[in-house]
């Protein structure tokens, strides 16, 4: 798998799924406030859950300058 930039989705098929298993998983590659990166793994729901979240609390978001857009 490609390395993605920071912040890049990636859908990723279950190679090996359970039964009761999602048979697709968005792939996410962040990184924390100490440095480490990591990846997660996300089910479309889930996605969708975190986006609906995001616009009822637009508040509690972070401030990205010009400059962070600049390199995004």
């Amino acid at each position: 798998m490609a390395t993605n930039r920071l912040g890049d989705i990636q859908e990723i098929v279950n190679s090996n799924p359970h039964w009761k298993a999602a048979k697709q998983y968005n792939h996410l590659r962040v990184q924390f406030p100490n440095g480490d990166e990591k990846s997660l793994l996300f089910t479309d729901k889930e996605i969708q859950n975190a986006l609906k979240r995001a616009d009822k609390n637009p508040e509690d978001l972070p401030n990205t300058g010009w400059l962070r857009n600049l390199f995004d």
